[in-house]
């Protein structure tokens, strides 16, 4: 998290930028987080943030090339 620079919470998981509006930015371009990187959560939970910061890796990446 340091090298990166992504916002850490004060129980040591890393922060999202908006809990509301965008659950899995960090605040740093095009870097995003899901699952437990955030804090406990169940497997389906996981599965479908993981699933919406793939999305958005991918509309980044399709920009890119």
């Amino acid at each position: 998290a340091e090298l990166l620079g992504l916002p850490v919470a004060t129980d040591g998981f890393l922060k999202e930028s908006d809990a509301n509006f965008n659950p899995m930015g960090t605040g740093v371009e095009n870097i995003f987080i899901a699952g437990v990187s955030q804090g406990p959560k169940d497997i389906p939970d996981s599965v479908a943030q993981a699933s919406g910061a793939a999305t958005k890796a991918s509309i980044f990446m399709k920009k890119v090339r």
